[in-house]
């Protein structure tokens, strides 16, 4: 796959976990549980990205609170595909504009 469809798949799989996330926020229950293979780190690390992707947290003790909306955990992994997107083309374009001589 080239980099350029695979930064446009990026951008459409945030687009449509964005449009996923609003569907979740307007159902009843949103009850999520992380992933069973998940370590103590990893509930944590994403906790913090969450919470810190939105401002929320007042300390560091907040921003470790483990994420347990559905529609939370969504906004957040189309927050960090985001940016992986977003690092992805600056790797891109430092490793072409290296190239030229």
């Amino acid at each position: 796959m080239n980099k350029e469809y695979t930064k446009k798949i990026l951008e459409l799989a945030v687009t449509l976990l964005d449009e996923y996330n609003d569907t979740l926020g307007n159902k009843g229950c949103n009850d999520w549980n992380h992933p069973d293979n998940w370590t103590e780190e990893d509930i944590k690390l994403f906790g913090h990205d969450a919470w810190g992707a939105n401002g929320s947290p007042t300390n560091e003790d907040d921003a470790e609170r483990p994420v347990t909306m559905d529609f939370q955990a969504v906004s957040t992994v189309s927050m960090l595909i985001k940016k992986l997107s977003d690092d992805m083309c600056k790797c891109v374009c430092a490793c072409t504009c290296t190239d030229v001589k």
